[in-house]
């Protein structure tokens, strides 16, 4: 009897021997990196059908790793299988506020839409989108600088049409200056080109307004380099290990939620400052889900931000936002 007819017969997937050797791994340690990843280069060479049934098994166990969705997006696309596509990021977009899997997304719209008609005001609207959910990402730079050269290379037909589209490429430059990005000099660099290749008198004034505000985020951005660079963003959310890797990754993370909570770049917005934490507390959701104490610090601090709200007399929509989070992903803590 071949591997085949022997897996068909243990009712395995994989159809190799290494495979099936990863398959009985998994039912005794169903978190397993090693195995999972061998039948992941499997699923990548069979057939379609097959290699979707392994991906499903896949992002069930773990449904917050936007690697594993992106692969699994990536499947789909080469095959050019839009319709599931499209599924597939109405499954896992919302949830997983990673840069991994939404530049997947925008990138998806750019090959795909770019023959449709109103293509320009699509891209627009995705990268809006991407922004919304995962723009406060000291490391979104990319999307943000993309969006900005986009817009800027539309045509424009007339004096009126040319105004408003310097206006929406300053009004993403400025909303760019208000993170903390990575890549923060470089945005400011070619912030002052595009505002004096416009007009050299109204750049200095400009110029001159935002330099405060880029001083402080380059401060913020070299602070969060200083453990961003070890940071695993990427890892699948595993039950606790309790290897030294682990407690370090967590220490990490740790050090970077309690960096937000100190307000590093001196907003007086209250919500703004709550929403930026709980952007960080979602993405370290997405890798320590299984960690009890990360949930508890999460539902700890909204409390205290919402009772906040509520005694200033003022709503706070990124409670309700993070309270649905909590709900849509109920994870075995």
């Amino acid at each position: 009897m071949n591997c085949k007819e022997k897996g068909l017969a243990a009712g395995a997937w994989s159809l190799t021997d290494h495979g099936q050797m990863a398959e009985q791994k998994l039912k005794s340690k169903p978190h397993d990196l090693d195995a999972w990843e061998t039948l992941i280069k499997e699923a990548q060479t069979t057939a379609l059908i097959r290699g979707r049934m392994l991906f499903e098994k896949l992002v069930e166990r773990f449904p917050t790793c936007g690697r594993f969705w992106r692969l699994y997006i990536e499947q789909e696309m080469n095959q050019h299988n839009y319709e599931e596509v499209e599924q597939l990021f109405q499954r896992c977009l919302l949830k997983v506020l990673s840069l991994d899997l939404w530049r997947c997304y925008i990138n998806y719209i750019k090959d795909t839409k770019k023959s449709s008609e109103g293509y320009r005001e699509k891209l627009v609207q995705a990268y809006e989108f991407a922004l919304s959910h995962v723009g406060l990402d000291p490391c979104s730079g990319g999307i943000w600088l993309e969006y900005c050269s986009f817009v800027k290379t539309g045509e424009a037909q007339g004096t009126y049409a040319e105004t408003q589209k310097v206006a929406a490429v300053r009004k993403i430059f400025q909303r760019a200056l208000g993170v903390p990005l990575i890549c923060v000099e470089q945005v400011w660099k070619e912030y002052n080109i595009f505002e004096n290749e416009v007009d050299e008198t109204l750049a200095k004034k400009l110029t001159e307004e935002y330099l405060r505000q880029y001083i402080t985020m380059k401060r913020c951005c070299k602070e969060y380099d200083s453990f961003n660079r070890q940071l695993n963003k990427l890892a699948p959310a595993v039950p606790p290990q309790g290897s030294l890797q682990e407690r370090m990754q967590l220490q990490l993370w740790k050090r970077y939620l309690t960096w937000e909570k100190s307000n590093p770049t001196r907003t007086d917005n209250k919500a703004l400052l709550a929403t930026k934490v709980m952007f960080a507390y979602k993405q370290c959701l997405l890798v320590y889900g299984y960690h009890p104490d990360v949930w508890h610090d999460a539902l700890s601090y909204l409390e205290n931000a919402s009772k906040s709200a509520s005694d200033r007399g003022v709503g706070n929509n990124c409670i309700d936002a993070c309270a649905v989070y909590v709900h849509q992903y109920r994870i075995q803590v």
